[in-house]
Formats: structure tokens, sequence, C-alpha cells
């Protein structure tokens, strides 16, 4: 049997579009909202803190998307562990994908 092809569409706002809605599984990648807060600060430098607190606001809850999401992956340590993440979580949808 061949191998499924995966693809993969990211979305900031997947549930508040109603995009899961064409996903056979959702891969949600996690941080703590305070690593949130400062990663928003340093891609929007021109954004205020009020700013950035209303943008993360408007976002549907990290629990919330991880509690609806198929596989989870935690964005709160190094790059390293990231990526170890990221790819364990491959094998797992390679296995799901192919039975």
């Amino acid at each position: 049997m061949p191998k499924e092809a995966l693809v993969f569409y990211e979305n900031a706002l997947l549930y508040e579009t109603k995009s899961d809605a064409i996903c056979d599984k959702i891969v949600a990648v996690t941080t703590p909202d305070s690593i949130q807060m400062d990663r928003l600060r340093i891609r929007d430098p021109d954004l205020s803190e009020k700013e950035c607190e209303e943008r993360i606001a408007s976002q549907l809850p990290t629990a919330e998307k991880a509690a609806r999401a198929d596989y989870i992956i935690s964005n709160d340590g190094s790059f390293d562990a990231l990526e170890h993440s990221v790819k364990q979580c491959l094998q797992c949808l390679h296995k799901d994908s192919n039975g």
C-alpha cells in the first residue's frame, strides 16, 4: 500500500475560522502565555503591551486548542527539544495515516 502524503496547514485561528472542518488531524503547538507574549513583542515590536494582550485574548485559549487537537507539541524549551517533539509527532502521523 502506498504511503499517504501529509499536508500541513498553519493557521493560528484554525478554530475561530472553522477551518478545522477541512482537517483530518490537528496538531496544536502550545507555549505558556508568558513566552507567547515575549515572542509577540519580538515579532511585532511596534505593538503596545495592551495591543499584545488584546491580540492574544482574541484567540481561543491555548488550553482549549490543545484539548481539541489530536496531537500536542509543547514549544516551551530549546529548539532541540522542539525538533525532537516534532519528529516524534511526525512518526505518529505517518503511522496513523498508514494504518
